[in-house]
């Protein structure tokens, strides 16, 4: 079995956990998710099985949406309720439209410091286990995008609202700066993850769900479309020859094409190439930038391969 499921992350377990559990339910004999999930958080959740863990890695650069749920007047260690309560305050502001005005200021391009209760690593550790042994570092602040912040309902002391980020933005992180900002302090309790790039929570399924579909045997009509998956590359058509040599090859050189093939891209990029003689997608990454194209050498390689798409079976090769 080759492809993506998405799993509707429950409360209270790792990202690696849900993985370990598919494995077992599926008997798989390799899986990977996208995008780490907090034991806390739940929702859309995509597990790569088999040959699909190629895709991994550059399918969860999409745009990120959340429905999160803080807590205003508490502060943590963690920043959400899973943490040791750190700071208390009484002050918190009843002025709903302040509130609103507070959490809109930070749209944008902002920058952010990660908290230390995370799985980014420094020299090979993750943070998180320097935090457990009372080891705090200077973090340095990255820059995020937070495209949109729509307050849903204020219910003091909690504010829910829908979030829609960059990759790396860590919304908990958000909710501890919006409560210094009030001057009152906040922390997560709630989140769940509505997309993840291509992936949406309506496509996803619970693991009692899998569990079923497992033993009917229906599991591969729930699969997510491949093709679906990759709608946000950039694509371009070749010809049958060229095509064909970068399914024997593995590789294309910069005899087998022309400036005009080319899509304005850097080393690293990823995009789709078709042929209208062949219903598959190949998957390639680009191996050169476009702008020196027609400086370099013959037999450059351009592409190489990472994958076959079959639209019509779901399947990769």
């Amino acid at each position: 079995m080759n492809g993506i499921i998405i799993v509707d992350k429950p409360s209270g377990i790792t990202s690696h956990q849900v993985v370990t559990m598919v494995k077992k339910i599926l008997k798989v004999a390799k899986a990977g998710h996208g995008g780490t999930l907090d034991p806390l958080a739940t929702g859309v959740l995509p597990i790569f099985l088999n040959r699909a863990t190629k895709l991994a890695s550059f399918l969860m650069n999409g745009t990120k949406k959340y429905r999160a749920t803080m807590k205003l007047g508490i502060e943590t260690n963690t920043q959400d309720s899973e943490g040791t309560i750190t700071a208390q305050s009484t002050c918190i502001p009843e002025d709903h439209e302040l509130i609103i005005r507070t959490l809109n200021s930070f749209r944008g391009t902002v920058e952010q410091i990660p908290p230390m209760f995370s799985a980014l690593k420094r020299k090979g550790t993750p943070l998180y286990k320097l935090a457990r042994k009372g080891i705090s570092l200077d973090l340095k602040a990255r820059k995020i995008q937070l495209h949109e912040i729509k307050v849903i309902t204020i219910a003091l002391p909690l504010v829910t609202f829908e979030v829609r980020c960059s990759p790396g933005t860590y919304v908990r992180t958000l909710c501890a700066d919006a409560g210094r900002k009030l001057g009152c302090g906040a922390h997560l309790v709630d989140l769940k993850r509505l997309q993840s790039g291509s992936f949406l929570l309506d496509d996803s399924i619970s693991l009692d769900q899998l569990h079923l579909l497992a033993d009917q045997n229906a599991l591969k009509d729930n699969l997510f479309s491949l093709s679906k998956s990759l709608t946000a590359l950039p694509t371009v058509t070749v010809d049958k020859g060229v095509f064909t040599t970068l399914r024997k090859n593995g590789s294309v050189c910069t005899p087998h094409l022309d400036t005009t093939s080319l899509p304005s891209m850097q080393r690293g990029d990823f995009l789709k190439v078709t042929c209208q003689e062949y219903t598959f997608i190949a998957l390639v990454q680009s191996h050169i930038n476009w702008q020196s194209f027609s400086a370099l050498p013959d037999n450059t390689k351009v592409w190489k391969l990472v994958c076959i798409v079959n639209p019509g079976e779901n399947t990769i090769h």
